[in-house]
């Protein structure tokens, strides 16, 4: 059953009581990339096409929709990525204002945070023609360029969300800006490499959140005809752990753009038809699809009491557990609340609740309650619109 307010959606469970997202790792099924050198290859062939995948020291290859970069919170360098910006006007295109925070990637290795570029060694460059792309950000000469686009941002998290992509200056000049959704170049955001080619950047973001980066390669082949990739997603999660408590960013993570636009992603939606709610398995600590059985309450009587026990994420994020009691259906009594990272509150001193943590970051929790002749308990998850 799901009810909607102004305010909340809530997912419930209807319990017959008696009558009795790692800096490093995977998360939602992606390689998480927190430091380390990563080239971003985009790579075309004759026999074989495109190629974009992720290639990363120590880590290996993976493709492109199986990565997860993660840019670390924390002053930079010592610490993460976190910078102030500069007064001068030329770092507007970063989309905060002067004096405010941004989450930077610099264009030279550092300890402790990742050091991703763009790579085309492993084009076949024979087969590409040498071509004038037309954009004053590189040489006019005919190059054998591959050009990297960037075709949608999407962003989830609080406040504006901004990428940029720059390399500075040879001469000391402004920053030279390839990528900038607060300001794009009127050559577009567009990446330009030399087949063959291994590039650094330095990478800029205005808040904390993920980042979904639509990119799509294209270059000219040797019979003068234009050849494009698919479009591939990077995504980036910044400031935020790796598996994030919020629960638009938790399905962020586990929901292609397709499925959001579709509604699959949404708080009360079964897109699996497994009888579980999204934001019931974010609660429970699931995946998408879970099965009833992992996030049904279990109930027992011990020495006059009913313990309800459950699954539980430790951290909620914005999210509310309440458990409430009735006698006949009619009027519910929220009898325990839980929410974010917050202790248990309950209703009055006969209601009790226990908890256990386990090294996957979700908890067991029992609820005690006396025992009545006619008791009904329900689990309702709740998550406060933004």
């Amino acid at each position: 059953m799901i009810m909607k307010s102004w305010k909340s959606i809530f997912v419930c469970l209807w319990i017959p009581a008696v009558s009795a997202v790692a800096a490093e790792g995977e998360a939602a099924g992606r390689l998480v990339m927190g430091q380390g050198h990563l080239d971003i290859d985009f790579d075309y062939t004759a026999e074989a096409g495109w190629t974009l995948r992720h290639r990363h020291e120590g880590k290996g290859d993976r493709p492109l929709d199986e990565g997860l970069l993660f840019v670390r919170d924390g002053v930079f360098p010592e610490e993460g990525s976190r910078l102030v910006r500069p007064e001068d006007e030329t770092w507007s295109f970063l989309g905060v204002e002067a004096g405010e925070l941004f989450w930077f990637l610099p264009s030279s290795e550092r300890t402790g945070i990742l050091w991703p570029g763009f790579a085309a060694e492993h084009t076949e460059s024979a087969a590409l023609a040498p071509w004038d792309a037309g954009d004053p950000r590189r040489t006019s000469q005919p190059v054998r360029w591959i050009a990297v686009d960037l075709v949608d941002m999407r962003f989830t998290g609080e406040g504006t969300g901004h990428v940029a992509m720059w390399v500075l200056d040879s001469f000391g000049g402004p920053p030279v800006v390839f990528w900038s959704t607060a300001q794009p170049h009127p050559a577009g955001n567009r990446y330009l490499m030399s087949a063959g080619s291994h590039n650094h950047m330095a990478w800029g973001f205005s808040a904390p959140g993920v980042y979904e980066l639509d990119v799509r390669a294209s270059t000219v082949l040797d019979d003068g005809s234009t050849s494009e990739s698919e479009v591939a997603t990077l995504v980036f999660v910044v400031g935020t752990a790796p598996d994030p408590s919020r629960y638009r960013e938790w399905a962020a993570l586990r929901f292609p753009p397709e499925d959001r636009a579709a509604g699959r992603a949404e708080p009360g939606a079964d897109p699996f038809g497994s009888g579980v709610a999204n934001l019931l398995a974010f609660a429970a600590g699931e995946e998408p699809g879970a099965s009833p059985a992992s996030v049904t309450p279990a109930l027992h009587i011990v020495d006059g009491q009913v313990q309800s026990d459950f699954a539980r994420r430790g951290d909620l994020g914005g999210s509310v557990l309440r458990v409430e009691r009735s006698a006949d259906f009619g009027g519910w009594e929220e009898i325990a609340r839980v929410t974010g990272t917050e202790a248990w509150t309950v209703a009055d001193g006969e209601v009790t609740v226990a908890e256990s943590a386990s090294s996957s970051g979700v908890r067991m929790v029992t609820v005690s309650v006396p025992a009545a002749p006619r008791l009904f308990l329900r689990l309702t998850v709740g998550q406060e619109e933004d």
